[in-house]
């Protein structure tokens, strides 16, 4: 996978993947390393890639750039957002974090993000953007972020709200992605009331 960039990450293998619990899709790194990939974009926090692999598997994994805390900070964190269960937030599967490397995993959504949608690149399985089906997706996201606001006892937001974040679910709604990385970065800084 990714042949030029992911060098660096079987240099530093020396640790496995870290799967959410009850979440083990039947892959492991070196699954992940042999994959065909594409890329899917480069965002605020990193850059995702289609990995689709050998055993028919296929997630979108994050290159997270800037971490600016510790390996077992970047591990609590994310066992926080690996946590949280709602049909409008993109659950995280699984990830890796090195002196050099840190990676998330998430389920690939085959209909695209709300911006492919709204800007091109449209998909066979992507559905049309009347005001019915805008709506359903907004409402979504809503949802979504509530109930990552709701959190009991965390101090999580988003942070990065905007249509490439945004994926349409199997039932046709939206589902926020990028759940949390504001403050895992030093690029960004939040304020206290984080505002959308």
């Amino acid at each position: 996978m990714m042949n030029r960039g992911n060098r660096r990450i079987r240099e530093t293998n020396q640790q496995k993947l870290v799967f959410i619990e009850g979440r083990n899709p039947g892959f492991d790194l070196k699954d992940l390393l042999r994959s065909s990939s594409e890329g899917l974009g480069m965002g605020a926090f990193g850059t995702s890639y289609k990995a689709a692999m050998d055993n028919g598997i296929t997630v979108v994994m994050k290159r997270l750039m800037r971490v600016s805390v510790s390996n077992e900070e970047f591990r609590q964190h994310m066992e926080v957002i690996g946590r949280m269960r709602h049909g409008n937030v993109d659950a995280l599967i699984s990830f890796y974090c090195s002196r050099d490397e840190n990676l998330t995993l998430y389920d690939y959504h085959d209909r695209g993000s709300a911006s492919d949608m709204l800007y091109g690149k449209r998909s066979k399985n992507q559905v049309s953007l009347d005001w019915e089906t805008r709506l359903r997706i907004a409402v979504g996201v809503a949802r979504g972020i509530a109930h990552i606001h709701m959190q009991a006892g965390q101090k999580l937001v988003h942070g990065n709200v905007k249509a490439s974040n945004i994926f349409i679910n199997a039932q046709g709604d939206g589902c926020v992605s990028d759940i949390g990385f504001a403050t895992l970065t030093s690029q960004f800084t939040l304020p206290v009331s984080a505002g959308y």
